[in-house]
């Protein structure tokens, strides 16, 4: 099936949310644009600050910034990524992608990754967010998802199950945490029509 084209900024979903404390937040699922470049910086930097359970340890410069979203934005274009921003109230909070495998064999399989800002985690946009993500994945012609988690990250490891990701395996000590090392959770999950 041919890759599914998409355009910078394009809504895939909008919804209002109400927070634990009975606030009203707009919500909006887009793809991301070379002008979230500030937010997408200061939104990764966070979760390197808060030692967040993320690959990337070390803050990130606006220029390594800049050819991340660029190399995003062109696999988006391409149809090989569903790379999503989380936006509340208009300010990315969060991003999230399915990145279809290259190879000819593995095209109908993409990788899951998620991040949210610490104050949104509550809001069940990571659930949502999937949701509408695995929809245009589907229609690209992903038909699995493969994704891992953090031994120890408990809400990863509850988001997955809820959204019915198998688990394939562990690899022991395949993580290095902040001079702690930890196994990695292999899961997939299969995306029905």
């Amino acid at each position: 099936m041919k890759a599914k084209s998409r355009k910078p900024g394009q809504i895939i979903e909008e919804f209002d949310v109400t927070d634990k404390k009975g606030e009203v937040h707009h919500v909006v699922f887009r793809y991301p644009r070379m002008s979230d470049v500030g937010d997408l910086l200061r939104y990764i930097n966070t979760l390197v600050g808060e030692r967040a359970y993320i690959a990337r340890q070390k803050k990130v410069s606006r220029k390594e910034e800049v050819g991340w979203l660029k190399k995003r934005i062109r696999s988006l274009k391409k149809g090989n990524s569903v790379h999503v921003c989380m936006e509340v109230d208009g300010r990315v909070v969060g991003s999230a992608s399915i990145d279809r495998k290259t190879l000819d064999a593995k095209r109908h399989v993409g990788k899951f990754a998620i991040g949210v800002a610490r104050e949104y985690r509550s809001l069940g946009l990571g659930r949502r967010v999937f949701n509408a993500m695995a929809k245009e994945a589907r229609k690209s012609g992903i038909r699995l998802v493969q994704s891992s988690y953090y031994e120890w990250n408990k809400p990863s490891e509850k988001l997955h199950k809820s959204l019915g990701f198998r688990v394939a395996g562990r690899i022991p000590k395949a993580v290095g945490y902040y001079g702690k090392y930890g196994d990695e959770i292999i899961v997939y999950k299969e995306l029905k029509r």
